[in-house]
């Protein structure tokens, strides 16, 4: 980013457009100006949120951030995601690969009980158990991260975890199969 001071950040394009609307059209809803713009009403809410129209310069630049969100902190910053890939990867759908990893594993020991100790048998199994957990907080999250960049797929952020609550092995790998089949 030559040229934008320590201090300014640089806008993209579509957080730009969106503070550009709001400027011009200061009565607008979040839903005509997601309409106008082209993008979702959750990415015009968290842009407006973040900065007002007159903190834009010509440049298409605002002050820097000096706060650190959770999501930041957990997910890494939005800005640095290429919004055109259509499902980048999180910190949540690494919990669900992994929990899936853990239970095939876990059926491997099931199905070859010869061939592993009792101990990490009860270790894999006792692991797989936690992951019914877990599956669908990571669902989630990873369904959060997507919304939250405006990623090209949004899954449902209720349907899908609770898919994965209710049948967690299956629910968290027909997740992964759907997300992986849009990246």
């Amino acid at each position: 980013m030559s040229g934008v001071s320590d201090d300014r950040k640089q806008l993209t394009p579509t957080q730009q457009a969106i503070l550009y609307k709001k400027g011009a059209n200061p009565n607008w809803q979040n839903t005509e100006i997601a309409n106008a713009v082209g993008c979702s009403d959750s990415h015009v809410s968290d842009t407006l949120n973040r900065w007002s129209p007159d903190e834009m310069d010509e440049d298409g630049t605002v002050p820097g951030q000096s706060t650190i969100s959770l999501g930041s902190l957990i997910f890494g910053s939005v800005e640095d995601v290429d919004r055109d890939s259509p499902a980048p990867f999180s910190v949540g759908f690494g919990v669900v690969a992994i929990g899936i990893g853990l239970w095939v594993w876990w059926i491997l020991v099931l199905m070859n009980p010869g061939e592993f100790s009792e101990t990490i048998g009860n270790a894999v199994m006792f692991t797989s158990l936690f992951w019914l957990l877990v599956f669908p907080v990571g669902v989630f999250l990873d369904s959060w991260v997507l919304h939250r960049v405006d990623a090209a797929w949004r899954p449902n952020r209720i349907v899908w975890p609770s898919i994965a609550f209710f049948v967690p092995v299956i629910g968290a790998s027909m997740y992964a199969l759907y997300r992986l089949s849009r990246a």
